[in-house]
């Protein structure tokens, strides 16, 4: 084991915060302590040189909710749980947008529309819209929030469409980034490439790193979302792995803006004149539910095969990844405290960007 150097220890060693995980929730937690501490010595923590778990690998949706997954929702919440949900997501987005510059996040409203495969389909969401409508105006005061449109996108989908005019997209990387500039400004320290084995808790609580001496903190909080049962065994979370591909540049592409499909299993969106597209991790449920990275023939197989078959584009592929999410019994985010000195923000249930500056300043009104 490399030991650290004297100016190192002196940096990591003995800080008054540890956040573990360096994504969206770790980050704005980082900073809404540091404003609440100015004098503090705070750290973040991750085993890679960038967050790596969804934080920088989203498809950089902008979002709070379609009419199908709304629906879906309410077959296992009442309505006012629904509603406290979605005003959550829509609190957080314009928490995000408020701290970050839309600009630097390359954020834009282009809007995000439902597609279905029939009309029949597209009928039983459109018949509720006033309901779905009254549902976010309560949540989130915005008026008319869902409207049907006729956009046929080809003709393997149905002509008709729900477009949620309050929805956009962002770069996630930049987001990433831009939250670190202003903590390294703000003097919090990072420790990137540290990977968290072990903690002990104690007057001071160790944090045995893997490959690196062990370091002490006063506190230490866990943002670390999917992986969080490495830490936690019994906290009611799961991990899913989500898998996204992204195409060349497609000359004449109509795609714009962020598309919602099968309950939001199946998700899509143009990146300048690429088409995005993620998910179906919903046909491979038991081998998806990971917290592993990796691709699979018979998902890369669906994505490729909606591409070509329901939005019957001719298109080669550019690059494949995978993220990991984490979702649970509820989609509510476990914020909360474990003892004095040990705190959690974790399960963002695929709401990350949407959630993660709000659960990030709900954890740093935790502690003292």
């Amino acid at each position: 084991m490399q030991s650290w150097s004297f100016w190192e220890k002196q940096a990591f060693d003995n800080s008054d915060i540890a956040i573990v995980g360096a994504g969206i929730v770790g980050l704005f937690t980082s900073l809404y302590l540091k404003k609440k501490f100015p004098s503090k010595k705070i750290m973040v923590l991750d085993r890679h040189s960038m967050a790596a778990g969804a934080s920088t690998k989203n498809a950089g949706f902008v979002c709070f909710g379609s009419v199908s997954e709304i629906q879906d929702d309410l077959k296992s919440m009442n309505k006012k749980e629904v509603i406290d949900l979605i005003r959550m997501r829509w609190e957080g987005l314009k928490r995000l947008r408020s701290v970050l510059n839309d600009r630097h996040i390359e954020y834009i409203n282009f809007g995000a529309y439902e597609v279905f495969d029939t009309d029949d389909d597209y009928g039983q969401y459109a018949s509720q819209l006033d309901f779905f409508n009254e549902i976010v105006e309560e949540a989130c005061e915005l008026r008319n929030c869902f409207q049907p449109i006729n956009d046929k996108l080809s003709d393997s989908l149905s002509k008709n469409q729900i477009y949620n005019q309050y929805e956009g997209q962002l770069n996630p990387v930049l987001l990433i980034a831009e939250l670190r500039k202003m903590l390294i400004q703000l003097d919090v320290i990072f420790l990137q490439g540290a990977e968290l084995e072990d903690w002990e808790s104690g007057d001071r609580i160790k944090i045995q790193l893997k490959d690196k001496p062990a370091i002490h903190t006063r506190q230490i909080v866990f943002a670390t979302n999917a992986f969080t049962k490495r830490f936690f065994p019994d906290i009611p979370l799961t991990p899913y792995r989500n898998q996204v591909l992204i195409t060349e540049k497609i000359n004449g592409l109509a795609i714009k803006g962020c598309f919602h499909y099968n309950k939001g299993y199946t998700y899509f969106r143009n990146v300048g004149s690429r088409v995005l597209i993620g998910g179906f991790r919903n046909i491979d449920l038991e081998n998806e539910q990971t917290d592993s990275f990796g691709l699979t023939d018979n998902i890369q197989g669906a994505l490729e095969s909606f591409i070509s078959d329901k939005l019957q584009l001719k298109s080669i592929i550019e690059h494949r990844w995978s993220g990991i999410l984490a979702t649970g019994p509820k989609k509510s985010a476990i914020v909360k405290k474990v003892d004095d000195n040990v705190f959690i923000g974790v399960r963002l249930g695929g709401m990350g960007v949407a959630i993660g500056s709000l659960v990030g300043f709900q954890l740093s009104e935790l502690i003292d």
